[in-house]
């Protein structure tokens, strides 16, 4: 099986090609939110190191957000256009779906969202599975030490600038910081078992999880 991975939803990007469960070819583009420029350029790099075609792709996963506007429509747009030239399924996944805890137990993800507070999900790991406590949501601020209850570990990529604004908001939530990235394993997993549930389009329909409202969106309600 082997499937073909875009994750520009945050500023810690990537692109793969993965095979089995096994990467035959991995690109991590610069960090920030500038990923439209070489995109396809990178994308035809992976099959020329890995040695497949695009038609030997069984399926493409996306990331379907939550994350930056502009940076989910990046990677959704390119894997639309694949999907649909090529006629292979197009599986969407949670951004927040793409981090995988190596401790046992129970365990959050979290994203900085900006203004808008933390993109987050509660998830459990046992024996390598992960089972996912409820959907991604967007967490404010000001709420987030409840919702982090029962919680020790959060593996998220802006830990230095989270727990910063953790410690003057809610100087008494105890928890492990564990800087991590999105990872293309953990990715392909969680898109290969949504590709065997049937929960994929053929037609390029994809469902995009923004969560939050746009700046332009903000400053017209302020406008009217």
């Amino acid at each position: 099986m082997i499937a073909l991975l875009l994750d520009t939803s945050t500023e810690r990007a990537f692109l793969a090609l993965v095979q089995d469960g096994v990467i035959r070819s991995e690109k991590l583009l610069p960090i920030g939110y500038n990923h439209s420029k070489d995109i396809m350029v990178n994308v035809a790099h992976l099959f020329e190191d890995s040695g497949f075609c695009k038609n030997d792709l069984d399926f493409i996963g996306v990331a379907a957000g939550p994350g930056s506007y502009t940076g989910i429509r990046v990677g959704v747009t390119v894997a639309k256009t694949l999907s649909f030239a090529l006629k292979k399924p197009l599986v969407g996944v949670s951004t927040l779906e793409g981090y995988e805890s190596k401790d046992e137990g129970a365990f959050a993800v979290l994203v900085d969202a900006k203004i808008s507070g933390l993109y987050a999900i509660k998830a459990s790991s046992k024996d390598g599975d992960i089972r996912y406590l409820c959907n991604h949501s967007v967490q404010p601020w000001d709420s987030i030490a409840q919702y982090l209850d029962g919680i020790n570990n959060v593996l998220t990529p802006n830990s230095k600038r989270i727990a910063a604004v953790m410690s003057k908001k809610h100087p008494d939530l105890k928890v492990s910081w564990k800087e991590v990235y999105p990872d293309s394993l953990r990715f392909y997993n969680r898109a290969f078992e949504l590709y065997q549930q049937g929960k994929y389009s053929l037609d390029g329909s994809l469902e995009i999880y923004y969560l939050r409202r746009t700046q332009a969106e903000i400053e017209g309600d302020v406008l009217n």
